[in-house]
């Protein structure tokens, strides 16, 4: 089973519904049901957020790897999801992460995704880090 967080969105969404359409079990972890009515009928639905530590752990039970995405860098949120990953005996994580965390010198995004990530990395669990330069729907937010 995957977990989805920010399966509302454009990222999180579309992994949803490619896992979903290969035949994998997906729950998305959201935090309105409302906004996730563009996912697939089999996407199993997890209402809460990130700072919730009980609501995700309850996400987390029967799942083998998280999908990791946040709106914003935030350490505690990523302390909140390594304890609750942990206690439901996840074992995998990806996270969207940034190149900027690889650059020197690091930008002040890349340093506060840096930040999030060191929390990934003193966990016991296994990441995997996505690093894209940019997202292209990024652009859409530019273009005026």
């Amino acid at each position: 089973m995957f977990l989805i967080t920010g399966a509302t969105g454009n990222v999180g969404g579309e992994l949803a519904t490619i896992l979903a359409g290969q035949g994998h079990a997906v729950r998305a972890y959201v935090r309105n049901p409302a906004r996730a009515s563009h996912l697939p009928e089999e996407v199993e639905l997890a209402v809460g957020d990130l700072d919730d530590a009980e609501a995700l752990r309850a996400a987390c039970e029967g799942v083998d790897t998280v999908f990791f995405m946040q709106a914003a860098p935030s350490p505690a949120q990523a302390e909140t999801l390594v304890d609750a990953a942990t206690a439901a005996g996840v074992t995998h994580v990806v996270v969207l992460s940034s190149i900027g965390t690889v650059l020197h010198p690091m930008p002040v995004i890349g340093a506060a995704i840096n930040a999030r990530d060191e929390v990934l990395r003193s966990s016991s669990l296994e990441v995997t880090y996505l690093r894209p330069n940019t997202l292209t729907t990024n652009a859409l937010w530019w273009r005026e």
